[in-house]
């Protein structure tokens, strides 16, 4: 729904914000499985630090 879409927007957004995120993954070193969307096999290895003002 356009709701629920909204929701997630916005969610999305504050943690942009808020949060730096990081990766110690390399483009060219991917593993990715595509079917109708496109996944890594290995996972999201992400590091999420809160970005202090």
């Amino acid at each position: 729904s356009k709701y629920g879409m909204i929701c997630i927007k916005i969610i999305i957004s504050q943690i942009v914000r808020n949060y730096e995120l990081n990766t110690s993954m390399v483009f060219e070193k991917m593993n990715i499985h595509a079917h109708i969307s496109t996944r890594c096999v290995d996972g999201y290895p992400i590091s999420i630090k809160k970005i202090k003002y």
